[in-house]
């Protein structure tokens, strides 16, 4: 493989355009760092960019060759758990010290690489770049991989100058990060798969030059997994090689689209998410190595499917954003709304082409093979599952394909297929659920056929009632339907007898309640507030300990109180206020006008683990289906922890919901 000439771009190629690579020299040698002084010789005034452990492995020795050269020698210091992170606070110290510099060297990987390029670009002077470790495909890219405003963001950089690598220091780096650079590359098999895949359904621009030069490539590192374990200087000098062609890829068509796909939306879910919740994530090139599993498993459902559209639910979809991405979710909603993809239907498209689309999908690597490929390195991909667990994944799945705007089989799976991401019922062993709104009407029985749904999945599962009332109430609505009920925010608990026909108390815990404090804390709120005109008695004490503040009153008329705030808008504006008056309750908004509140720790998501702890379950073993998820809902607490959910917005669509439990 001649990179070199790589770099002298390709020109009348077959696509119709020119190929070009402004990359002046690409050394991977032993010899590379003694010729550093001769490539950089036209350059007065450096500034080198290391960190703590690049510094050491070969920054100290670029520093020692360029000394008289050198303005600044900046090693920076973690800002992640562990970890530079490349945010607006490293590009800020890097700016610190740039001074009149016509050039930037950085020397480490994948971080450093990203900081050097954008901090050059935003200064409009050229970098090079000393590799350290094999890690990544972005040495030789356009695109400054950064994580800006808490978002990961691909910003349009410049490639560097130069690229040199001494393959006795790159064998020497952490085995994880050669791994991750192995990963990284034998991940293009999905990425490509995804550029037909478009190339198909929405006519994108594809070059085949670019393509099978990427596959080829994909190929030959896959073959080098025995010398990559052998930590072999001639395979990881190969693998260095493979990552730099994979940069030349991305420069030659102007986007990153050869070189990153699906795998590496997931990828970045992981990362985004890992930071957001201050949770562990594997480097960059690892999970995409993992994520390229998920994918081909993807493929194979799709398969066997076939599509039909789902119409977008605005609403949901942005709450599941939310909850997701945090901080970040107003960016990746607006990225949505300017693409618009979410509202288009290409159903026509996708079906006249149906059987074009399944023989791209089957040209990719199967599960087992992409397994095969990283068992080889010793990736095992137990450790990714341990790692991020069933709900994690099965939101990346869904929603990793938000945080870009390239198009990929997330898509096509999301909005025609969606077996192909929903939860694996095969893990699930019991399915709990609301009552009112989600099966039926408030405070009525169950329509004939969602109780001949529940039926249904009785027949595969435990089934369990999740509720905010008592549980006789909530067997009695149900008119006796045999199942285990948890009550009053998991104070209470009842198993159905079936000897009986009735239900069996477990337990029924009571908590201590201070009248009087509580009315005058809800005789301020009022205060506050303005709702001081109301029917009856101002607040409601339950046996359990549980209370409700009824805005109106315990007497309120019917029709006040379902005109009252019917999109709970004006309880969701003051809920913060009475969570901060009421600290030793979990508050929701309840009913149509007022607010209820269970003695902490008490709430479904809590009373969902004590169940899981006392019945020997993992949360990944329970999923949980309710209508109440939104902001103040008393099934927000399950929609945001651990347990498996599926959200319904009404009644009726319950036995659609849990078509996914029943295939």
């Amino acid at each position: 493989m001649n990179i070199q000439e790589l770099t002298k771009g390709i020109y009348g190629c077959s696509c119709g355009r020119d190929h070009r690579c402004p990359i002046d020299v690409v050394d991977i040698s032993q010899t590379a760092l003694d010729s550093l002084p001769e490539y950089v010789k036209a350059y007065e005034r450096i500034l080198i960019v290391a960190d703590r452990n690049t510094s050491k492995a070969c920054g100290d020795r670029v520093f020692s060759f360029l000394e008289k050269k050198v303005t600044s020698y900046v090693v920076l210091e973690n800002n992640g758990d562990g970890l530079v992170v490349p945010n607006e606070e490293k590009i800020a110290e890097i700016e610190s010290y740039f001074d009149g510099n016509d050039l930037i060297l950085g020397v480490g990987s994948g971080v450093i690489n990203d900081l050097c390029k954008y901090v050059s670009f935003e200064k409009d002077v050229p970098y090079f770049i000393v590799a350290t470790a094999p890690s990544m495909d972005g040495y030789a890219s356009a695109g400054a991989a950064m994580i800006l405003q808490g978002m990961k963001v691909t910003t349009g950089a410049r490639p560097p100058k130069g690229i040199l690598a001494d393959p006795t220091v790159l064998k020497d780096a952490p085995f994880e990060m050669i791994k991750a650079g192995y990963g990284d590359i034998v991940g293009k098999f999905s990425c490509l798969n995804d550029w037909t895949l478009s190339h198909v359904i929405n006519g994108e621009y594809l070059c085949e030059t670019v393509w099978q030069l990427m596959y080829d490539t994909a190929v030959a590192v896959k073959d080098l997994a025995a010398g990559i374990m052998a930590k072999d200087e001639a395979s990881v000098q190969k693998l260095m090689e493979a990552l730099v062609v994979a940069g030349i890829a991305m420069a030659y068509v102007g986007n990153s689209r050869p070189a990153s796909g699906s795998e590496h939306h997931l990828s970045h879910f992981f990362e985004i998410t890992g930071i957001l919740d201050r949770k562990p994530y594997f480097c960059h090139g690892i999970d995409v190595a993992y994520a390229s599993v998920v994918t081909a498993e993807i493929r194979e459902k799709i398969l066997r499917a076939k599509p039909s559209y789902q119409p977008f639910r605005k609403t949901r979809f942005e709450t599941e954003i939310r909850r997701i991405y945090k901080s970040s979710a107003d960016g990746v909603i607006a990225l949505q709304e300017k693409l618009g993809w979410h509202e288009q239907n290409n159903e026509t498209v996708v079906k006249e082409r149906w059987d074009q689309i399944i023989e791209v999908l089957k040209e990719a690597p199967s599960r087992r093979e992409m397994l095969a490929m990283l068992e080889a390195v010793g990736l095992d991909y137990a450790e990714f599952e341990a790692m991020y667990g069933d709900r994690k994944i099965q939101d990346a799945k869904r929603y990793a394909k938000d945080l870009k705007d390239r198009y990929s089989v997330l898509w096509l799976a999301d909005q025609y297929v969606p077996e192909a991401i929903d939860l694996d019922p095969g893990k699930i062993k019991v399915v709990a659920m609301d009552l009112d709104g989600t099966l039926c009407q408030h405070k009525s029985h169950l329509p004939e056929e969602n109780k001949e749904a529940l039926l249904a999945l009785k027949e595969r599962y435990t089934l369990l009632m999740s509720g905010a009332g008592m549980c006789e109430r909530i067997f009695h609505q149900m008119e006796e339907f045999p199942v285990n009920v948890l009550g009053t925010y998991g104070m209470q608990y009842c198993e159905y007898d079936p000897g009986t026909g009735t239900l069996k108390k477990v337990f029924d815990e009571v908590a201590s309640c201070d009248k009087e404090s509580v009315r005058q804390r809800i005789d301020a709120l009022r205060e506050r507030f303005g709702f001081t005109e109301y029917r009856g008695e101002s607040v409601e004490y339950h046996a359990s300990g549980c209370v409700t503040f009824p805005i109106l009153g315990m007497k309120a008329i019917q029709e006040e109180k379902l005109a009252f705030d019917p999109d709970r808008k004006k309880r969701r504006a003051i809920l913060a206020e009475v969570k901060t008056a009421f600290p030793e309750y979990n508050v929701f908004v309840g009913g149509s006008s007022s607010f209820d509140m269970a003695p902490k720790p008490y709430d479904k998501a809590y009373a969902l683990k004590k169940y899981a702890e006392a019945h020997g379950l993992k949360p990944e073993e329970i999923v949980y289906i309710g209508d109440d998820y939104g902001e103040g809902g008393n099934d927000e607490s399950v929609f945001l922890s651990e347990f498996h959910y599926l959200p319904i917005d009404d009644y009726r669509e319950f036995p659609e919901t849990v078509k996914c439990l029943l295939r």
